[in-house]
């Protein structure tokens, strides 16, 4: 084994360590399907969970020299994005689309019944895609990010959407 898959086992071990404590509804667990570990977050509104393999983690971000942040300042930071000012662009690809599949639920959430009334087709499209398969539907890491990058893509578009028309509602009629 050489040195670098040394060192990135025991850093591995190490986050998985340091992020095993439940927080706000993010943490580790044993998936249900398989037998390695995953990190949750659970949407509680939802009643689903977004999961992300525990894989090896890069030492330093994407195109830079800082330290690689942890799955839980990753999520946190995730959270945090409700505006979707943050493109986590010095995340790699996995830690990408799991950081814009919270972020795009924590951006849908406050007004989600309203856009169910309104679009109720691409509000399920969305969550089929956002959220982890239940019960006895197979679980295919490709389709996964493809739903997922979809589902994100439709979120931020669906929002984008929504505050393009609250604001042209608000506006008084040039014809009036």
């Amino acid at each position: 084994m050489s040195s670098y898959t040394s060192r990135t086992t025991r850093q591995n071990a190490s986050n998985a360590n340091a992020e095993s404590t439940l927080a706000r509804g993010i943490g580790f667990a044993n998936h249900q399907c398989g037998s390695g570990h995953h990190y949750r977050y659970y949407s509680a509104r939802q009643g689903g969970s977004i999961s992300r393999s525990v894989v090896a983690r890069m030492p330093t971000v994407r195109g830079g020299r800082r330290p690689y942040p942890s799955l839980s300042s990753i999520a946190q930071r995730a959270r945090a994005n409700m505006l979707g000012h943050d493109t986590f662009s010095d995340l790699y690809l996995g830690d990408l689309l799991f950081a814009s599949t919270v972020s795009t639920e924590e951006m849908l959430a406050p007004l989600r019944d309203l856009r169910e009334d309104e679009v109720p087709s691409l509000c399920a499209l969305i969550d089929r895609g956002l959220f982890d398969r239940q019960g006895s539907e197979p679980r295919h890491d490709h389709e996964e990010r493809a739903m997922r990058y979809a589902a994100s893509i439709g979120g931020h578009l669906l929002d984008y959407a929504s505050s393009t028309q609250r604001q042209v509602c608000r506006r008084p009629s040039l014809i009036d």
